[in-house]
This record gives structure tokens, C-alpha cells and sequence, in this order.
């Protein structure tokens, strides 16, 4: 068939579909807050919320969380809680510690004799041996007693029972004594009482000859002292002391310097 401009057109018949009862679904059907465009139904609009509304409901979503997420964060928190506390004390304990030690740690006490005693007699009898007699004529034991001032230092006082002196010459044991025991107050000076007994032997008279002949003043003996002490806290130390102990044989033979005669040096404490 022609149409009006002379082209030849053809017509297909297409059978109409029945009516439905509803009719047609596209064409009627609307979406819920939406509209239908060109037979074709659009998206629903999305829905704005107000900006309040819109944050109370995050916060509703954010405390929707299950107990165990709950839970893991509760015991998160205790934990941080609990290492800052542990560190915290573990510093106050440390800084304690410190503090106490740099107080109360010993410190080494000092001494002098200030009062020496010896037999005349005898001390007489071992000048002359040594000066040019015979070995035989030296005594066989020297006696000496002495009182010792001893200045502790320390912030703590302690009471000391009887202690044990040994006196050593050239590596050999030449004498034995004791310690009296005493109370010594804290930061304060006290005199302690001390005796001690030489052996003399022609060994030791021969080496003393030998020091004078060298033109040395003095001898050199070596001197171990050892105590039990309880601090005023009531702790219980053991102490040991070992010196050198020189004493100056000019001073030794007058009664007036006797006291001078005995020095220490190089003296090494332990309290444990």
C-alpha cells in the first residue's frame, strides 16, 4: 500500500492482546512514593532525614553492638587501667627502693687507736734481742690492750657483740684477739676496748732485726676483725674488716707516743 508521498508502506496486524481485568500493570501500577513516567515506574525517591534525626540514629547503630563486642571492649579499658596502675606502683616501688638503699646501705666506718698498752718489762727484753742479743732472750708472748675509737657514719646505730681479732706477718698467724662488745649509736663515735696477744718467735725476731738493719721505721702486720651486729631495725649483718696495720717502732718504745705507734690503712668492709 501507498501512503500519501507515493512510498510503499506495509502494514503488519499485530492481534491485540486481551484486556485484563486489572489492566495493564505498567500503565496503571504506581510505586509507593513514586510515580510512573512513560508507562515505566520509577526508583522511590531516597528520603533525607533531619540532621538530628540522622545522628540519633547512628548512635542507635553504634549501641546495637553485641555483648560480646561489648565485652571486649570493657575488659580493653580494665586492661590499660591495670598496666598504667602496675607501671605506676612499679616506679613509686622503684624510687622507694632507691631512696632507702641511698639512706640506710652501709657505710664504712672509720677507727683509731687512741690508747695503747704493753708490758715494759717485756717490750725491754724484745728491744734488746732484737738490737744485737740472742733470739732466745725474747719474750714469748707480747701482750697489748688498746681502746679504739670507731665512728660510724651511717643513719642507723647497731649493737655489736664480741668480736674476734687475728693478726697476720708476712703470711703467718702471730697473734689472736678480741673486741669487747659495744652499742654504737648512729652517726656518733664510740670507743671500744680491745686485747690482743703477740706470739714471738725467733723467726719474727729475726725479721725484725732485718727491718732495722734496712733502716725501716716500721712493721707491717696484717689485721682481721670479725663481728656480729644487729641494727637498731633489727636486722643482724655480720661484719668483717681486714687492714693494714703499721706500727711505728719509734713511737712503740716510749710510753708517751705508744699511742701514735699503731695506724691502719687500705681497710675493706663487708656487712653479709
Amino acid at each position: 500500500m501507498k501512503d500519501r508521498f507515493g512510498a510503499t508502506t506495509r502494514t503488519q496486524l499485530i492481534p491485540a492482546m486481551p484486556a485484563s481485568p486489572l489492566g495493564n500493570p505498567w500503565n496503571k501500577m504506581t510505586w509507593k512514593h513514586g510515580t510512573t513516567i512513560g508507562g515505566v515506574p520509577s526508583k522511590p525517591p531516597t528520603e533525607r532525614k533531619h540532621p538530628i534525626e540522622a545522628a540519633l540514629s547512628r548512635e542507635a547503630t553504634k549501641s546495637e553492638k553485641t555483648p560480646l563486642a561489648v565485652s571486649r571492649g570493657i575488659w580493653s579499658r580494665n586492661r590499660r587501667k591495670c598496666c598504667c596502675c602496675f607501671s605506676l606502683s612499679f616506679g613509686v616501688l622503684a624510687v622507694a627502693t632507691g631512696i632507702f638503699l641511698g639512706l640506710f646501705w652501709p657505710r664504712d666506718p672509720t677507727w683509731k687507736v687512741t690508747k695503747l698498752q704493753v708490758d715494759a718489762g717485756e717490750l725491754g727484753t724484745l728491744v734488746t734481742a732484737v738490737s744485737g742479743g740472742s733470739a732466745e732472750l725474747a719474750p714469748k708472748k707480747l701482750m697489748f690492750k688498746a681502746e679504739v675509737e670507731v665512728q660510724n657514719p651511717n643513719l642507723l646505730g647497731g649493737d655489736c657483740e664480741e668480736g674476734q681479732v687475728q693478726f697476720t706477718y708476712q703470711g703467718g698467724q702471730m697473734g689472736v684477739g678480741k673486741l669487747d662488745p659495744a652499742s654504737v649509736p648512729a652517726q656518733s663515735s664510740v670507743d671500744l676496748n680491745a686485747e690482743l696477744t703477740l706470739d714471738i718467735s725467733s723467726e719474727f725476731v729475726k725479721s725484725f732485726q732485718s727491718e732495722l738493719e734496712a733502716d725501716r721505721s716500721f712493721l707491717t702486720f696484717k689485721a682481721y676483725a670479725q663481728s656480729n651486729v644487729a641494727s637498731s631495725l633489727g636486722i643482724q649483718v655480720h661484719l668483717r674488716v681486714a687492714c693494714d696495720i703499721d706500727v711505728s717502732l719509734s713511737f712503740l718504745m716510749m710510753r708517751e707516743t705508744q699511742h701514735r705507734a699503731v695506724t691502719g690503712r687500705g681497710c675493706r668492709y663487708t656487712f653479709f
